[in-house]
């Protein structure tokens, strides 16, 4: 029943978005713009608060940033990690319970990207359609809406997300659908599978794969944008300490993944004289498979070039880098440069 409800709000949320703009409630009153300037400005607990404020008049667009906001602990972490407990609810979150509930929430009422929002992180299922196939209808869902809503990292990270969780069919359902909308990072995913599938078909009938074939598979991966297979953050924190190969690889087309821009920048501006080992420093602190480690709160709201013009990015970018303490230690190890100006940039 769950299942038959959620492919058929699939066709009637995405026929409701399409019927209205693909704006937000609030999104140009003046006080949501000036809160969102503060924001982009660095001033956190004039932004923070005012967000706050709409949020519980009633903004849309007010109630999508906060949410999205609260969920980044790297946005906030620098204003709220002094506080009690209940005055990060009182400013993060709406009222209702012991930790009050996220302002997505209240959003679904008005914005049919909330409604999105909240699918893309509930778990998956999977169902088998007439022809056999099978795909996973929340993902699904997910994934198209975010799309329509110009969400492209969101909607990969639902992609990647379905993976982990070992719906491998389900992924490759996703991939051939909507490959065209999402990040080109998803070429790995998709190869991946692809070359998987074929090669389960193969055994399955009782063959094995030949050398020509396994071949034709090392050159399908190897034809993939080497930024790509950066991107997806598939190297292991170990691998990267211990293979002086792996590290060249990464010094070389770190500069060329396009979610690293910032990190690009902080080396260019901070770090020049040690340029390419600050940058395979950056890239050693995002291991752990964060697909867009700079990535705008929402990209409907706040657009990704003013995100990374901002005056709050590198701290942002610096907090993100340094978050995982394991992966920070192994980083500062590869440029003093760097952990220098991480360090400065978080506290």
């Amino acid at each position: 029943m769950i299942r038959g409800l959620l492919i058929a709000l699939s066709t009637i949320w995405a026929s409701a978005a399409l019927s209205e703009t693909l704006d937000t409630p609030g999104i140009d009153a003046p006080e949501f713009l000036e809160a969102k300037a503060a924001w982009l400005d660095g001033d956190d607990m004039v932004a923070l608060t005012a967000l706050a404020h709409l949020s519980r008049g009633g903004n849309t667009a007010a109630q999508l940033l906060l949410a999205r906001i609260a969920e980044e602990p790297h946005m906030h972490r620098q204003v709220t990690g002094d506080m009690t407990r209940a005055e990060k609810i009182a400013l993060l979150r709406q009222p209702g319970g012991l930790s009050g509930t996220s302002w997505l929430d209240a959003a679904t009422e008005e914005a049919a990207l909330a409604r999105y929002l909240v699918i893309a992180k509930q778990g998956y299922t999977s169902v088998t359609r007439d022809d056999g196939s099978q795909y996973s209808p929340e993902a699904d869902l997910a994934v198209s809406g975010l799309t329509l809503f110009g969400e492209t990292e969101l909607a990969t990270e639902v992609v990647f997300k379905l993976h982990d969780g070992f719906f491998l069919d389900e992924t490759l359902d996703l991939l051939v659908t909507y490959e065209e909308y999402l990040d080109p990072m998803v070429e790995v995913l998709k190869v991946s599978l692809e070359q998987s599938a074929d090669a389960f078909a193969i055994m399955s009938e009782g063959g094995s794969l030949s050398a020509e074939t396994q071949t034709e598979y090392a050159d399908q991966r190897d034809v993939i944008a080497p930024a790509h297979r950066l991107a997806t953050a598939g190297f292991g924190l170990e691998d990267i300490k211990s293979d002086a190969g792996l590290q060249d690889f990464i010094r070389q087309h770190a500069e060329n993944v396009g979610a690293w821009t910032p990190l690009r920048h902080l080396c260019e501006t901070s770090c020049p004289e040690s340029y390419s080992d600050c940058l395979l420093a950056g890239a050693t602190s995002m291991t752990a498979g964060r697909l867009f480690p700079f990535a705008s709160p929402l990209q409907l709201l706040v657009s990704t070039e003013e995100y990374w013009k901002s005056a709050r990015m590198r701290g942002d970018a610096a907090r993100r880098m340094a978050e995982i303490g394991l992966n920070f230690d192994a980083a500062k190890g590869f440029d003093q440069c760097f952990a220098e100006t991480v360090t400065a940039l978080v506290r």
